[in-house]
């Protein structure tokens, strides 16, 4: 009886470091990066606006476009929680319309 007893207590202290073991696992910050290449008809003249914008954005650290031709390479390092990635990640095909990218012929979120 007792040695069931210290085995169901050994199992519950096992069992708890393991799930707040998860748990904080799942809060810790992770630097993760983001790159969407993009198509358009038409570009607004740089991509200024855009990289001003992403870095603007809660979390984000570093952003830059590149542009090859009519397509625009968006790429930025952003600080979240490694469980649910918060802050959230930036919509950048919103920003896009919004800032002058039209015809959108293709995107590759990669």
């Amino acid at each position: 009886m007792r040695t069931a007893r210290r085995v169901a207590v050994v199992l519950l202290v096992l069992g708890g470091a393991a799930a707040a073991g998860v748990y904080g696992l799942r809060q810790l910050p992770a630097s993760i990066s983001y790159q969407v290449t993009a198509e358009f008809d038409a570009l607004p003249p740089t991509d200024e606006p855009l990289e001003e914008w992403l870095r603007a954005q809660p979390g984000v650290v570093k952003a830059f476009a590149n542009r090859r031709g009519q397509t625009v390479e968006v790429i930025w390092i952003m600080t979240q929680s490694a469980g649910p990635r918060l802050p959230p990640t930036p919509d950048v095909a919103v920003e896009f319309e919004r800032l002058g990218y039209r015809g959108r012929r293709s995107v590759r979120y990669g």
